[in-house]
């Protein structure tokens, strides 16, 4: 038998190097998504807060269970002042206590939000500055006074200066207004600065179950954005001029400064060293004044895009939605409209896939038009094989005159896959980035959206359903390697969506049901010519 004729064998040249291939590329994925979200499972943050060995301030997101641990730990990086002052505040949102040190935010907790350990969400600050703490010409001890139930005043006098910083809290917009009076007997440069810190939490890496939470810098200057994600082991230093917002993130709440001020623009420089992340806020003069107002905000909230529209458009920016952002946001949007009408954020997301499905039903159709005139036409293809074998010109001519005549283009059967590609990537943000989605139940065992499937049940039931799909699909114009590899992308599939947050692999479960059915509902006729088919001799 010579070698041209040899049947084709499972484990062949071509079929060894796509199934390297298709894992090589599981591979990086993996490794690209270890880097841009790095892992952060409870126990290495529980770690932190209760080992007197490790050192660092507390995460951006804690317990009150762990303020008693806290206290136990290293020795404080800026010691309080030995009189410092404090004044309460409470609402149904958020309470905090006013610090004496800089004026800033101690305590501060969103009653309304709870951790994964059910617990209110706590910013606690026992080993750093208070959030906000405000410093100028590097003086941070205020005088304090409540005015009202939402206003606090702090004065400072030294050095010939006269410091007034007046808090103006919105508590259901999570937000502090902040304005900084200084005056001076003597003209003087002044040097304003506000910072927000808290710890980079650390965690072992899975490379099978990477986290997809993660913490970032995002800043806005000079009409640019940037975002760095934050790993604890990776050392960032950035300095930034005409500032417009500087935030320190978490995947679900934000830490925010934004500037007030008409003509006066900040610099501001993140920083991560030793496992502690930080970003400064800084006025400074150019030439020496006698006087200056300055006003911005401090937000401390969730990333909730109508909270954070409500109170500056820029302020959704600190939502990342990626490059399909466009298509992600209306998206969300009809998924909480849905939410309203049947109070379940999964049934949404169902409802929400069955409507994509019919929306891209029309290009399905012509899909599988295209498909079934590749089908069609085999036979004809393979007599021009056969016939023009030692002819490759020839039979290239053939082969594209049957296709123009038959009106069959093997392109045509991408087209439907090509444009779910922006939806998926759209959809993969909005459900894996929404506060919405946030310790948010469906049914039975998913009691967290936001969160893997615990038991891998729908990982698995979206590599069955996609099995089933390709059984299900004409593949009369693939070749045998291609066919053969495709059977491994179920499997591939699957472990891809293993460590997914389980909104996400709800849809993707949900929509390759709806394929298999349509795919069954378009070839139940497969003996029937097409409707747009030409005549045929």
């Amino acid at each position: 038998m010579s070698l041209d004729n040899k049947p084709n064998t499972f484990f062949d040249k071509n079929t060894l190097v796509a199934i390297a291939l298709s894992f090589g590329i599981f591979f990086f994925w993996q490794m690209y998504v270890s880097k841009k979200y790095p892992a952060q499972p409870k126990e290495a943050v529980q770690q932190s807060a209760t080992d007197p060995n490790v050192k660092g301030a507390p995460a951006i997101e804690n317990s009150s269970s762990a303020k008693a641990a806290a206290q136990a730990a290293a020795p404080a990086v800026v010691p309080a002042p030995t009189a410092e002052q404090v004044l309460k505040f409470e609402s149904p949102e958020v309470n905090f206590e006013v610090s004496s040190v800089g004026m800033g935010l101690k305590n501060l907790t969103l009653n309304k939000y709870l951790d994964r350990r059910n617990e209110p969400i706590h910013y606690s600050t026992e080993n750093n500055l208070p959030l906000a703490t405000t410093t100028v010409n590097d003086l941070k001890n205020y005088s304090l006074s409540k005015i009202s139930d939402t206003q606090f005043r702090g004065v400072l006098t030294d050095n010939n200066i006269t410091v007034v910083k007046t808090l103006t809290v919105e508590p259901k917009k999570y937000m502090v207004s902040i304005k900084v009076e200084t005056k001076a007997i003597n003209k003087q440069k002044i040097n304003v600065s506000t910072f927000l810190n808290g710890q980079i939490e650390v965690s072992k890496k899975s490379f099978l179950l990477p986290s997809y939470e993660h913490q970032e810098f995002f800043v806005e200057a000079g009409g640019k954005k940037e975002r760095t994600a934050l790993d604890p082991e990776t050392p960032v230093k950035s300095g930034y001029e005409n500032v417009s917002l500087a935030s320190f993130n978490s995947h679900y709440f934000s830490l925010l400064l934004a500037n007030r001020n008409e003509d006066i623009f900040p610099a501001a420089s993140v920083e991560v060293a030793q496992g502690q992340g930080s970003v400064d806020l800084k006025y400074q003069t150019a030439q020496p004044v006698d006087a200056q107002e300055l006003n911005f905000d401090f937000y401390f909230g969730p990333k909730d895009m109508d909270v954070l529209k409500s109170i500056d458009p820029e302020f959704k920016e600190v939502i990342d939605y990626g490059f399909f952002s466009f298509i992600g946001r209306p998206l969300l949007w009809l998924l909480k409209f849905l939410q309203t009408m049947v109070n379940n954020w999964g049934v949404s997301i169902i409802l929400l896939t069955l409507i994509l499905r019919v929306v891209l039903l029309p290009i399905n159709l012509y899909s599988f038009k295209a498909m079934r005139r590749m089908q069609l036409i085999q036979p004809k293809l393979k007599d021009i094989k056969e016939k023009y074998k030692n002819d490759p010109a020839r039979m290239n001519q053939e082969t594209l005159l049957v296709m123009k005549r038959e009106k069959a283009n093997p392109l045509s059967g991408c087209i439907p896959a090509l444009m779910q590609i922006p939806i998926f990537f759209a959809l993969y943000a909005v459900l894996g980035k929404s506060i919405e989605l946030y310790r948010e139940p469906f049914f039975f065992w998913i009691q967290d959206l936001s969160l893997k499937d615990p038991f891998f049940i729908l990982p698995i039931l979206v590599g069955a359903t996609f099995f089933v799909q390709q059984k299900v699909t004409p593949a009369a114009t693939m070749d045998p390697t291609q066919q053969k590899v495709l059977l491994f992308m179920p499997l591939i599939f699957s472990v891809f969506m293993l460590s997914t947050p389980s909104g996400l692999t709800l849809y993707m479960f949900v929509n390759g049901l709806f394929g298999v059915g349509q795919q069954i509902l378009f070839t139940k006729n497969k003996g029937g010519a097409l409707p747009d088919s030409p005549q045929r001799a």
